[in-house]
């Protein structure tokens, strides 16, 4: 759902006055001359653009309070990049005075990286047979001091990667 549908939904008229003098704005050109820039509809913007400013506000506030945001699969929609410059706001002591929290699920594997994350702050859930799921820290493994943790993740080194067979998904075979 947009934030409009969402808006909608809840009634909220404080909220639809707010969304309503917001603008999505583009530059326009003619030739290598900028002319009037065109507005856009928020529905009309990408999902990426709709998500980032979606969460933009929750994002703000979480930094400005020292709050705990939780968001599941951060980075759907979203450039690599920009997923990286969010998780290095909640990492700078510039941008986040007041110690806030950030607690996200991902499948990136490009993000297991001790460029962004201490091993204590990696955590890993794995399904056993009986669907029961088991939450553990990265701080659990030895790991070097020069591992590659996406690397070893893919390769199984952590657990917590899907267990693919031939028969794990059956493509249109037999049914009728």
């Amino acid at each position: 759902a947009t934030i409009s549908q969402e808006i909608e939904k809840r009634g909220d008229d404080s909220v639809k006055a707010i969304l309503q003098r917001f603008r999505f704005t583009h530059a326009k050109f003619n030739g290598n001359v900028r002319t009037e820039p065109i507005a856009f509809e928020q529905n009309q913007e990408s999902q990426g653009t709709q998500k980032l400013f979606a969460i933009a506000g929750p994002i703000l506030d979480t930094l400005k309070l020292g709050k705990t945001l939780f968001i599941d699969e951060l980075d759907t929609r979203l450039h690599p990049l920009l997923t990286q410059y969010l998780i290095r706001l909640f990492n700078s002591r510039k941008s986040n005075a007041k110690n806030a929290q950030l607690i996200f699920a991902t499948h990136d594997t490009n993000l297991l990286s001790s460029r962004f994350f201490r091993r204590d702050q990696i955590w890993f859930t794995e399904k056993d047979n009986l669907s029961t799921t088991d939450l553990y820290s990265l701080s659990d493994f030895k790991v070097r001091k020069d591992a590659t943790f996406n690397k070893d993740y893919i390769m199984g080194k952590y657990g917590a990667i899907p267990y693919i067979t031939q028969n794990s998904f059956i493509l249109g075979e037999g049914s009728e």
